[in-house]
């Protein structure tokens, strides 16, 4: 018994120690130096003992860490465009649930401190539910969109040309306003936009932004393939590309799941995939 609780805190001492990852109890039992036969199993008997005490938590990889007391927890927010969210902290763990409304000024990508609210409840197949309280780093700095111009008079109230409509659907409800000092784009223009003044929670919808890059008008053939390019980070360097409407068709996406999140990648016919070599040939080769 007196070699149980010895494993006892020490187990709880190398978990503390490493409260940031998770350990299966091959791994543990390595760490410390219990895997011998008669060793392991009492270790094995430890391990369950400090889990029924409440001392360390059981993941659903199977692995274990320190039971987590914090009362804020900092991870990556992944939006959805319905208005939720999730929070990922550690790839072992269920993400944490973000309700519409809770999810502050937090944007895709997003370094986020999260509050929760609402504990896991393993047993009705219940995640953890939080609130944004903080975004500690920001993810997004160019924004692709619709220009919308204001008139005159609208223009001298404001100070702004316009505002943009983002493509992105996670963040389409959001307005990024156009201040003077860029380019200045026509109105049905797509354009690359970089932000200089992110969302509050005080005013989460909206943005300011400068337009570095007026891609094309929306309905010119070509642009919306263009506007995916500029999205992805793949910046063309001239607008001399020519793409025939009838053999360019605007990508596709399907969703996917990967731990946890949706994410979304282009799918296409391997004809239109051809055509974006080429022209990612024609610019970059």
């Amino acid at each position: 018994m007196r070699k149980v609780n010895q494993m006892k805190e020490e187990l709880v001492t190398f978990l503390q120690k490493n409260s940031d990852k998770s350990y299966s109890v091959k791994q543990m039992s390595k760490a410390l130096q219990y895997e011998e036969s008669s060793d392991f199993k009492q270790f094995v008997k430890a391990i369950a003992e400090t889990e029924e005490e409440g001392k360390i938590a059981l993941n659903k990889s199977g692995q274990f860490r320190i039971k987590m007391n914090k009362s804020t927890i900092t991870g990556i927010f992944r939006a959805n465009d319905r208005g939720f969210g999730f929070v990922n902290y550690d790839e072992h763990e269920d993400d944490i649930f973000i309700p519409k409304g809770k999810t502050g000024s937090a944007m895709e990508g997003d370094t986020v401190e999260v509050a929760i609210v609402n504990k896991p409840e393993p047993w009705n197949d219940k995640g953890a539910e939080g609130k944004v309280l903080e975004v500690l780093t920001r993810k997004t700095s160019k924004i692709v969109g619709e220009f919308f111009p204001y008139d005159a008079v609208r223009r001298e109230e404001t100070g702004y040309l316009g505002y943009v409509i983002p493509q992105d659907n996670k963040i389409k409800s959001m307005v990024l306003y156009i201040l003077p000092e860029g380019v200045r784009p026509v109105e049905g223009s797509i354009c690359l936009v970089e932000v200089v003044e992110y969302p509050t929670n005080e005013d989460p919808v909206s943005m300011k932004g400068l337009v570095t890059q007026e891609i094309g008008h929306k309905n010119a053939p070509g642009v919306d393939i263009l506007s995916i390019l500029y999205k992805f980070g793949i910046q063309p360097s001239s607008q001399r590309i020519r793409c025939n409407k009838q053999k360019i068709f605007p990508l596709q996406f399907q969703k996917k799941k990967l731990r946890n999140e949706k994410i979304y990648a282009m799918k296409k016919s391997s004809r239109l995939m051809a055509q974006m070599l080429k022209i990612w040939m024609m610019e970059f080769h």
